[in-house]
C-alpha cells in the first residue's frame, strides 16, 4: 500500500511540472493586446521623458569620487609626522 501511495504522488509531481512545462498560461507581453496611443498620449509621453532628461542634467556626476569627512580629517596629523619621522 505504501508503495503504491509513493508511486502516486510521484507521478502526481512529475505529472504536474510536465503540465506546466507544456504551456504558461500567463502571458506577461500583454499578448497582441496592446492599443495604439492617441496624439495626446504620445506628446504627453514626450512630455514626461524632456522633463525627465532636464531633471537628469541637473543632478550632480554621481561617479565622482566624495569624502564627506574629508574636511574633518587633516592631510597629515601630528601622529603620522613622528611615525614617518621615526622611520627614516
Amino acid at each position: 500500500m505504501r508503495t503504491i501511495l509513493c508511486a502516486l504522488c510521484a507521478a502526481a509531481i512529475f505529472g504536474s511540472t510536465a503540465l506546466a512545462q507544456d504551456k504558461p498560461s500567463v502571458n506577461l507581453l500583454g499578448g497582441g493586446n496592446i492599443k495604439p496611443k492617441t496624439q495626446d498620449e504620445v506628446d504627453a509621453e514626450a512630455a514626461r521623458n524632456r522633463d525627465y532628461q532636464a531633471t537628469m542634467k541637473k543632478l550632480p556626476d554621481q561617479n565622482a569620487k566624495r569624502d564627506p569627512w574629508g574636511n574633518m580629517r587633516s592631510s597629515s596629523s601630528d601622529a603620522d609626522k613622528k611615525k614617518r619621522a621615526g622611520t627614516q
